[in-house]
């Protein structure tokens, strides 16, 4: 489930919930002093150093025999 962050609009105090989407409607129509803020998101990218084993290998060669058009690299 994600977590939304909502700004007291009265008091500035902010508070993290980790909600449901019906859960977050819920929760703004049951509090109206609350908004959701929008943060930025944090992505992961650049993975790198990651080697498939020998039995994926072994399944990548079959496919690439099997599919003699196939281009994955082995």
């Amino acid at each position: 489930m994600p977590t939304y962050t909502f700004r007291n609009k009265v008091t500035g105090v902010t508070s993290n919930h980790i909600l449901t989407l019906k859960q977050r409607e819920e929760y703004l129509e049951q509090n109206p002093n609350e908004q959701q803020m929008i943060l930025n998101s944090t992505l992961v990218s650049g993975v790198g150093g990651l080697k498939p084993s020998d039995g994926f290998k072994d399944v990548l060669n079959t496919i690439k025999k099997n599919n003699p058009r196939s281009t994955i690299n082995t």
